[in-house]
């Protein structure tokens, strides 16, 4: 029989990771991405909530955050949503656990990596108007001869017209 996992252990894993590496408040991009992962294939609404309001699915497709309550609350929900009975099962939970601290998502592992936009030179710039100017100028000039086209058709309906008057 395999052996029975207890909250104790499960807190024990969250403690030994949280002394050696510290955790920092996660952001609203790391536990988007972060609940995504654990509950892969699942079609969640994530809420950020705010004040006494708890970490916990109001429903079985949306999850209300408290991101003050840090990962720890977030994975317990998600474990409880991965449970097929409605119970969170203790070792559903500790693979959630250890899962998210060996990918170190609790110091900011899942944060998007933002890259510095460079700055285009004078020469880009005045090169990209020069480019769209012209641009819309043969779009004019396409427009002018569609319209010539169309007021020599006009003038010969008229003359047609006119004929029988």
């Amino acid at each position: 029989m395999p052996k029975k996992i207890t909250q104790a252990e499960i807190d024990h894993v969250w403690d030994t990771y949280e002394a050696f590496h510290g955790v920092t408040t996660p952001t609203k991009d790391e536990v988007t991405r972060g609940v995504k992962k654990l509950l892969r294939g699942k079609n969640i609404a994530i809420k950020f909530v705010t004040g006494r309001n708890t970490t916990r699915f109001i429903s079985m497709n949306q999850l209300n955050i408290n991101l003050t309550q840090g990962w720890r609350a977030i994975v317990t929900s998600c474990a409880w949503r991965l449970s097929p009975s409605g119970w969170v099962e203790p070792s559903a939970e500790l693979k959630l656990v250890k899962r998210v601290c060996q990918n170190d998502w609790l110091v900011g592992a899942l944060q998007p990596v933002v890259k510095p936009k460079e700055k285009p030179s004078k020469d880009e710039v005045r090169a990209g108007k020069i480019e769209r100017l012209e641009a819309r100028m043969l779009a004019w000039m396409k427009k002018q001869a569609r319209a010539d086209a169309a007021i020599v058709k006009i003038n010969r309906s008229l003359t047609a017209l006119r004929r029988y008057v």
